[in-house]
């Protein structure tokens, strides 16, 4: 029971008629350590379910979104220098654009899942981002498959690195379309501009 800011246990007992013999004890400090564990049990369950819908609010994004989202791990050679990427997580858009299937790649060094891509390029670039934690954004022409891509990447923790491909061959065509027009508006320009003067 408690009295006062304390809690006692009490046992007691009758050895004969007319007699009690009681045993107290102060359990104060236990009872304060049983109300610091529960709520620290009740923090983490707290907690838990914090990061339960955390990590159910990230795989629905990545498993909704359209871009290529890819993770590695960086395999060095003891001196710094990225030498090989380990495929840690991709998403379904990397199995729809690539043709690879998930369950192939996770776990496996690019190399052997090389999709017609510069290796050595992609080590480099994303090794150089997880192992010196500089986030890039850089646009990258994949001529073997005619596409462009435009990469983020950065690393959530030394080693590793995260990236978002997002095909803009649309544009880059539109762009390279519209460049071409502004040339021939130009030399059209120029080509009047010069009879004019020869007239």
């Amino acid at each position: 029971f408690a009295h006062q800011d304390k809690w006692y246990s009490i046992y007691a007992y009758s050895p004969q008629y007319g007699f009690v013999v009681e045993i107290s004890e102060d359990i104060t400090e236990r009872k304060e350590h049983e109300a610091k564990v529960t709520h620290y049990v009740s923090e983490l369950a707290e907690r838990n379910m914090d990061l339960n819908t955390s990590q159910s609010h990230y795989r629905d994004l990545l498993d909704h979104m359209h871009n290529i989202f890819q993770y590695h791990r960086v395999i060095d050679d003891g001196n710094g220098q990225a030498v090989d990427l380990e495929f840690a997580e991709v998403n379904p858009a990397f199995e729809m654009w690539t043709g690879l299937k998930i369950a192939d790649v996770v776990g496996k060094r690019l190399p052997l899942v090389a999709h017609g891509i510069d290796k050595a390029y992609w080590i480099q670039v994303l090794g150089d981002v997880a192992l010196t934690r500089q986030p890039i954004l850089l646009e990258k022409y994949l001529e073997n498959i005619d596409t462009w891509y435009k990469v983020s990447a950065y690393s959530p923790k030394k080693g590793y690195v995260a990236s978002i491909l997002e095909d803009i061959t649309e544009r880059k065509k539109a762009e390279m379309k519209k460049d071409v027009a502004q040339k021939q508006a130009a030399l059209i320009e120029r080509v009047a501009s010069l009879g004019a003067l020869a007239a």
